[in-house]
């Protein structure tokens, strides 16, 4: 079958119209609080400011590494938090009990092991990949490919989730699954994981700057901040739900 991003959208968009009581619960709880808490707060990373002063650079190294000692971990549970409601939204469409949201919700906390092996099977080549730039091309190539790794990791990973709930086997089953299923419509999927990211990514950046000039200036009213935080997890949540209801539906016309 031959896949179009457009149309998966329109149907993403339609799905959303006819479940979004169903779907909201999910995609708020765990795509956007996490990312709203997150930039409520965790405190920016350190800007790179050493230039050519190898004093300054290892002073801003050592805070960088000072920072993500004590802020990794909420990064990393607001990962989590948002791959369990990828998978949540999978369950809600593959599997049995599909349609109901506590089935899917349990059926997504009993899977999430390996739904996350999964991911780490996908991700692997792409860190290897990417290490494998440094060596060769230094991390100037490194940092110029690294969208084309993220993107075609975040394709596959579109049918992952899907193929984890359509029914039981091995992480790498789920993997070898999604991979079969997206045979002569990889183009597409990268297609629609670029617009979609590049999109979302693009929306948060506008408000974060603004955000970022609110926290700068003198007249720094939080309720405002808060209110512009929310629209940019708004909208990073939104990119990842039209991706989790891509999946299955891009999953159940190929997975044939």
């Amino acid at each position: 079958m031959t896949l179009h991003p457009v149309r998966v959208l329109r149907a993403t968009r339609a799905l959303w119209r006819r479940d979004r009581s169903l779907l909201l619960p999910i995609a708020g709880l765990f795509l956007f609080v996490p990312q709203w808490a997150i930039l409520l707060l965790v405190p920016e990373a350190p800007p790179f400011e050493g230039g050519a002063n190898e004093q300054a650079s290892a002073a801003w190294s050592q805070a960088l590494s000072a920072w993500v000692a004590t802020n990794g971990l909420a990064y990393i549970l607001a990962a989590l938090a948002g791959q369990f409601g990828t998978l949540a939204i999978a369950s809600l469409y593959m599997g049995p009990g599909a349609g109901q949201v506590g089935s899917a919700l349990r059926r997504a906390a009993m899977t999430f092991g390996r739904y996350l092996l999964s991911a780490l099977i996908v991700w692997a080549p792409m860190i290897a990949g990417a290490t494998l730039l440094v060596s060769v091309g230094g991390p100037a190539l490194a940092v110029g490919l690294a969208p084309v790794l993220y993107i075609a990791a975040l394709a596959l990973l579109t049918l992952v989730a899907p193929s984890v709930a359509a029914g039981p086997g091995s992480a790498a089953h789920a993997v070898a699954r999604a991979w079969r299923a997206s045979r002569g419509s990889r183009g597409a999927l990268l297609a629609l994981a670029a617009m979609t990211m590049v999109a979302s990514q693009l929306g948060a950046m506008v408000l974060l700057a603004l955000a970022h000039s609110l926290r700068s200036g003198a007249g720094d009213n939080p309720i405002v901040l808060a209110m512009v935080y929310a629209g940019a997890s708004m909208v990073l949540a939104s990119g990842a739900l039209v991706l989790a209801l891509a999946g299955p539906i891009i999953y159940r016309a190929l997975a044939k």
